[in-house]
C-alpha cells in the first residue's frame, strides 16, 4: 500500500494516503483531478534541497501504484486518453505524475503558478522547496499545454459558498476556489446521473457520466440545483479528512507556519466545508436537535440535498471508497453506484 507520513514535535508520525480522481465527460473525455505520486518523485528528491522534502514527508510507493499504472492495469485507460488534468495545487504529492500523460491539457490557477514560477526564475530552489514545489516534476512542454484560470474569472453562484468557474460553459464541471492551503488552490464540483462507471473492477467505455450540455438535468449556471444525490466536491488539501470537516477542527498549529499559505483563509474555507457537510448529510443526532414544535426528521426519508466531499488525504475516503470501488458519501455511507474513481497512489 502507498502512503506518506509526517510527524510533529512531541507527536506520533501520521500516515496518510495520496489520492487522485478521474471522471469522464461525454464530450471531452477522461479528466483527472491531480495525479498523486510516481517514481519520478524519488529521482527529483535525491539531491538537496529537495532531499529535505522527501525526508520530511517520506513517501511509500509500491510497484504499479502510480496514477498511469493504476489506470492502465486496473481500468484499461491508456495514458494518451486523458484529455485534461485539473491541478488542485503544485505540491509534489499532487503533480508528480503529470509527465505520464502526454496528451493532457493542464488546468490550474494563474496566480498560484505565477507565484511559484517567480521563485523558480529567481533560482531559489530553497524557496521552492519550502513551498512544496519541485519544478522538475513539470513536463518540459507544460506551458504549451496549459489552461490558466484567473480568480478574476470566478464568481459566486447559488448554493455554493465559494467562487466557481464553469469549466466547459455547460454546467457540468465547476472549478472551485478553495483558498488557504496554497495560493490558487482549486477544488472541483460536479453532479452526475445514476450510471455506474465501475463494474467488476473494469471500466465499460459505453457507461459514463452524463454531463453533456444538452442534458435536461442541468440548470443554468446562475442557479445550480444540487438536489441530485450524486453531487461531488473534490477538495484537494482544503481539509485533510472528513473528520476535520465534521468537527470543524483545524490541523496542528505548526502547519500555520510551515504548510498553509493563508491561515485565516484556510480557517474560513474549512468552516464553509463544515457547513456544507452538516447541511448535506443526515445524522441521527439531528433527531435530538429539532426545535420545539418542529416535526422530527424521518430517518427513512430520502435526503436529496447531498454533496459527497472528497479530501485527497483522508483514510475514511480511501477505506470506504477506494478499497470498495464505491464513492464515499459525506455522511460516511457508501452508495450503491459510482460516477467517479478515487484511487490510491
Amino acid at each position: 500500500m502507498t502512503d506518506s507520513s509526517i510527524s510533529y514535535c512531541n507527536s506520533q508520525s501520521i500516515k496518510f494516503p495520496s489520492l487522485f480522481g478521474i471522471f469522464k465527460h461525454t464530450k471531452y473525455g477522461y479528466i483527472l483531478y491531480d495525479t498523486g505520486y510516481c517514481n519520478r518523485f524519488y529521482k527529483e528528491t535525491s539531491n538537496l534541497p529537495f532531499y529535505l522534502y522527501g525526508k520530511l514527508i517520506p513517501v511509500y510507493l509500491n510497484e504499479n501504484e502510480s496514477a498511469s499504472e493504476i489506470l492502465n492495469t486496473k481500468y484499461g485507460i491508456n495514458n494518451n486518453d486523458i484529455k485534461f488534468i485539473i491541478i488542485s495545487h503544485f505540491h509534489a504529492d499532487h503533480i508528480s505524475g503529470l509527465i505520464d500523460f502526454p496528451n493532457a491539457k493542464f488546468i490550474y490557477s494563474k496566480e498560484g503558478f505565477e507565484y511559484l514560477n517567480q521563485l523558480k526564475n529567481s533560482n531559489s530552489n530553497i524557496k521552492c522547496c519550502l513551498n512544496g514545489f519541485i519544478p522538475n516534476l513539470l513536463p518540459l512542454d507544460f506551458l504549451n499545454r496549459s489552461i490558466q484560470l484567473s480568480i478574476n474569472d470566478f464568481k459566486f453562484i447559488n448554493n455554493i459558498p465559494f467562487k466557481v468557474f464553469d469549466l466547459f460553459n455547460d454546467n457540468s464541471i465547476f472549478i472551485v476556489d478553495l483558498p488557504g492551503h496554497c495560493l490558487g488552490h482549486f477544488g472541483v464540483f460536479f453532479k452526475c446521473n445514476n450510471q455506474n462507471l465501475l463494474h467488476n473492477n473494469t471500466i465499460n467505455n459505453n457507461e459514463n457520466i452524463n454531463i453533456d450540455s444538452n442534458s435536461n438535468n442541468m440548470t443554468s449556471n446562475e442557479n445550480i440545483n444540487i438536489d441530485n444525490e450524486k453531487s461531488y466536491l473534490l477538495i484537494g488539501d482544503a481539509a485533510w479528512s472528513l473528520r476535520a470537516i465534521k468537527l470543524n477542527a483545524l490541523p496542528h498549529l505548526l502547519t500555520k507556519y510551515f504548510v498553509q499559505h493563508d491561515w485565516n483563509a484556510y480557517s474560513n474555507t474549512l468552516n464553509e466545508l463544515h457547513k456544507i457537510y452538516n447541511e448535506s448529510s443526515f445524522h441521527i443526532n439531528n433527531l435530538k436537535k429539532t426545535r420545539k414544535g418542529q416535526e422530527p426528521i424521518n430517518p427513512q426519508k430520502k435526503i436529496t440535498n447531498h454533496i459527497r466531499i472528497i479530501p485527497s488525504h483522508c483514510w475514511q475516503v480511501y477505506e470506504s471508497f477506494c478499497q470498495q470501488q464505491q464513492p464515499l458519501g459525506s455522511d460516511g455511507t457508501t452508495p450503491s453506484t459510482t460516477t467517479s474513481i478515487i484511487s490510491k497512489l
